[in-house]
């Protein structure tokens, strides 16, 4: 079979495994398994066209075992990513099952609140159902049962501790970005392009810097929507949502993902955007650790800056948070037999986590807060 044939015959594959992800009746994860499923189809199409550069110097036997061998390793890449898609599937529908078992629960009616006030304010127009399970997680669906359903996934031991709960602002981030993404990616998508163009020129000048513009490409189209998400929760709650990711992200703040940036680019990025400036627990946490050659290769302060100006210019209606009184909510918070007049939950969470900071027990903290979301 000719090369071309062959390459032919891959790329109708993909066509079907490519619909099969966006024919579905809801979307979930869908820039994981399609980052994953672009990532194996241009692997071994370029190993394709090396072996028709090196054809010359292969006899013919030497060519049908490496072409064999090749699609045996499609084969089994897109198998993983069909996998990984029924997975999905079948756990979207456990969550909404879970979420609906789960609707007696004071922490459930509290976070569905939480979040149904949020997403009312920022006009978004699915309202996600939330579970406690283990750990926090989004899945967004473009339709379930023709009612647009999306599931925030929140830790069960967790479901108490209300000044936490900011996390869940950043799962609702990813409904936002799956409402408003060719907004959201626009600026990013012409941003990414001029340094796509500039990596090529490098390539052409030095063929080894090959991975690398792969690299580049591969992990930046899944960790937009991360930082989008970040950015949203950001908007919404401002040094709040700073200091709660800095709580739960641990570990090497440099090391590399292919889901998610490294720590030190989200914490940056959303300390800029929150308009902290210095951060001397987030200075002392990266001079701990060394940063590798790779994480200066990936890391893009113009893409974040791309996404930040998207997310502010569509959010750009709705009321400032900044303004409302978090003094106030100190005050509510440090006397709690005063009458709370403070309905919105926006300032109370703030004045929490600058009231924790200050070695405020954080069970009068999670009363204040249960108590405005009660109100």
């Amino acid at each position: 079979m000719s090369l071309s044939r062959r390459i032919e015959l891959i790329e109708k594959k993909a066509s079907r495994v490519e619909k099969e992800v966006t024919t579905h009746d809801f979307e979930v994860k869908s820039h994981e398994i399609e980052s994953s499923f672009k990532k194996a189809i241009s692997e071994v199409m370029m190993k394709l066209r090396k072996i028709s550069k090196m054809k010359k110097n292969l006899d013919r036997k030497e060519e049908k075992q490496e072409r064999q061998r090749l699609r045996k390793q499609l084969n089994i890449k897109l198998d993983k990513i069909n996998q990984l898609l029924k997975k999905e599937i079948e756990d979207h529908f456990y969550l909404v099952n879970m979420a609906e078992n789960q609707q007696n629960l004071t922490e459930y009616k509290l976070a569905t609140k939480f979040i149904d006030e949020i997403a009312e304010q920022y006009h978004i127009d699915s309202r996600p159902l939330v579970v406690f399970k283990d750990r926090y997680l989004a899945y967004n669906s473009a339709s379930l049962n023709k009612v647009s359903k999306s599931v925030l996934v929140s830790p069960y031991f967790e479901k108490q501790n209300y000044a936490y709960y900011p996390m869940l602002i950043h799962e609702l981030g990813h409904t936002f970005t799956f409402e408003n993404k060719s907004k959201i990616f626009s600026k990013f998508d012409d941003e990414m392009a001029a340094i796509k163009e500039d990596l090529e020129d490098k390539v052409f000048k030095d063929p080894r810097r090959g991975q690398e513009m792969e690299d580049f490409m591969f992990y930046w189209d899944n960790w937009k929507h991360e930082f989008a998400a970040d950015l949203f929760a950001a908007e919404v709650l401002g040094s709040a949502y700073y200091k709660t990711l800095f709580y739960f992200l641990n570990g090497d703040p440099y090391k590399i993902s292919s889901t998610h940036p490294p720590n030190a680019m989200r914490l940056k990025a959303v300390a800029k955007y929150c308009g902290i400036n210095k951060d001397q627990d987030l200075e002392e946490l990266l001079e701990d650790f060394d940063k590798d050659s790779e994480y200066g290769s990936l890391e893009s302060e113009d893409l974040v800056d791309a996404i930040s100006d998207a997310v502010n210019e569509l959010t750009s209606d709705n009321p400032s948070n900044a303004n409302m009184s978090v003094i106030h909510a100190e005050d509510a918070i440090d006397n709690p037999e005063k009458e709370c007049e403070i309905k919105d939950i926006v300032p109370v969470m703030k004045a929490g986590w600058e009231l924790l900071e200050d070695d405020h027990p954080l069970e009068s903290i999670n009363l204040s807060i249960q108590q405005t979301l009660s109100s």
